[in-house]
């Protein structure tokens, strides 16, 4: 209830400031990802249903010719269909909690040199291969997925990029628990850097580095590092990635290091379709490896409107769950 009340009340305070400063001084931001599903898996609970894994809505706006703005609040599942959840300990929460993605303000303090204060976006995977995939209302990339990290965090940012924006670097310090918890007693930090380069016109090459100490209220005391390393090349048509994550001490247990890589593309066949695949691999949250595909196809009847039918397989050792599951998913962004 109380969930309902805080998103009215923001759509509010949205359509007033769209009639005090006016259409061009701001912009509203929404997403809707729902569809339906069917498991093969007879012993599945909830073999069949409808879902809703996103609502987004926000809103960004200049200040100043060198200051923005954006919050964004989102509805969706805070733990994942493992029953784990984030790095440092459990948060269920509803099954579509709405929180805090973004309030991030964005300070160009400098040409090429930008500061950014608030809760930031995870530039881990959430800044480029979410948006490199595309496919996020068909489901999300490898590393939310397994979770080895978060969507976002509190901190500061401070990025360097060229004029040309061939290449963009960053330093971040952000308190290490996600936006669902405040930071821990002993004020233990995650440190991050991410590179972007662009060599050759739409070809991206990326590399995010994180560490960070574990907070004295754990039992163990292992150091977390995640390594991930991205590859992307895009035109018009053609859309492929391929990413190779590792995270060291997961959940800071000492020795509990789990890998993988994720390859996926996509090729427009027709003016409004596109096929779509999708393959996830490693000991991805076990000893054993383990595998998740998605194969289907796109059709965008009218733009920032999407619709897909998809296939997939899958075998994660923690729960024994394999399988086959058909998903129809729907998408709309405004």
């Amino acid at each position: 209830m109380r969930n309902s009340i805080t998103i009215s009340l923001f759509v509010a305070l949205l359509s007033i400031s769209h009639i005090t400063l006016g259409q061009d001084d701001g912009k509203v931001l929404a997403r809707i990802y729902t569809g339906f599903y069917h498991d093969f898996d007879k012993t599945m609970e909830r073999q069949t249903a409808f879902d809703f894994t996103t609502g987004i809505i926000g809103y960004s706006r200049k200040l100043g010719e060198n200051v923005k703005a954006t919050l964004l609040y989102d509805v969706t599942r805070t733990t994942n269909f493992y029953g784990l959840d984030t790095l440092s300990g459990s948060f269920e929460g509803s099954k579509y909690t709405a929180f805090l993605k973004m309030g991030q303000i964005d300070w160009t303090v400098h040409p090429g040199f930008t500061l950014s204060v608030g809760q930031l976006l995870n530039e881990q995977y959430l800044t480029v291969q979410d948006g490199w995939w595309g496919f996020r209302y068909v489901y999300v990339t490898f590393q939310e997925k397994y979770r080895y990290g978060m969507p976002a965090d509190f901190g500061a940012r401070f990025t360097y990029s060229t004029t040309d924006k061939n290449l963009k670097w960053s330093l971040s310090a952000v308190n290490g628990e996600g936006p669902f918890r405040y930071q821990d007693n002993n004020s233990k930090f995650l440190l991050s850097t991410n590179v972007e380069y662009y060599p050759i016109k739409n070809f991206l090459m990326k590399v995010y580095i994180d560490w960070e100490n574990p907070s004295e209220e754990t039992t163990d005391n292992g150091d977390k590092n995640v390594v991930s390393g991205f590859l992307g090349y895009k035109t018009e048509k053609l859309m492929l990635g391929w990413e190779l994550n590792h995270v060291t001490n997961y959940r800071f247990v000492k020795g509990l290091n789990y890998r993988g890589t994720s390859l996926y593309g996509s090729y427009a066949v027709l003016e409004k379709m596109k096929v779509l695949g999708r393959l996830d691999y490693g000991n991805l949250l076990s000893e054993e490896n383990e595998f998740f595909a998605i194969m289907g196809f796109q059709y965008e009847p009218v733009k920032n409107y999407f619709t897909s039918v998809n296939f997939r397989v899958y075998k994660f050792d923690p729960a024994k769950y394999h399988g086959n599951q058909i998903n129809v998913n729907f998408g709309a962004k405004f």
